[in-house]
């Protein structure tokens, strides 16, 4: 943030930006662009956690554990639910209506999303830290941390994968 003093923020740029200065310090030219091609910011502070969009909503988790939902028009934070006290490179997965949002701390956090509404329904204590993103297939839900990979979900065939017991 070369114009505040703000750990991290948020910002949606003009997908049309009009103002950008062209900078050739390589083989190709880049623009830097101005807080003019900004449409929003707030000071929300990450690290290295990605946000998740769904409809006009993007889900956000702060280093300081806060989970956010910000207007994708306007930038406004519309809720927060604090879930831990730190958060360094997981990122939530969206799916079926619920945030499943991974904590440094090794919690794995099922929150239900009602309209602009948080709703906690589960946290549960994983072995070791978690620093990625969970993901899903399949009907299960894989989670990873720096002790082990875990698998929710129903046990069952998945189509087209072969069973290595058979």
């Amino acid at each position: 943030n070369v114009d505040s003093s703000e750990t991290g923020r948020m910002v949606a740029l003009s997908m049309r930006p009009t103002a950008g200065t062209p900078v050739t310090t390589g083989p190709v030219p880049v623009a830097v662009l101005g807080k003019s091609a900004e449409l929003w910011r707030n000071g929300l502070g990450m690290f290295t956690s990605s946000p998740v969009r769904v409809d006009n909503r993007i889900f956000q988790v702060t280093q300081t554990g806060e989970l956010c939902i910000v207007d994708a028009t306007t930038g406004t934070v519309t809720a927060k639910e604090k879930l831990g006290t730190f958060q360094l490179h997981a990122s939530p997965l969206f799916a079926g209506g619920r945030l499943y949002v991974p904590m440094e701390d090794g919690q794995l956090h099922i929150v239900a999303v009602r309209g602009d509404r948080l709703v906690k329904e589960g946290v549960l204590r994983l072995e070791g830290s978690c620093l990625g993103a969970p993901s899903a297939w399949g009907g299960r839900l894989y989670v990873h941390t720096t002790a082990r990979l875990y698998c929710f979900g129903e046990i069952r065939p998945v189509p087209g994968v072969a069973d290595p017991g058979a």
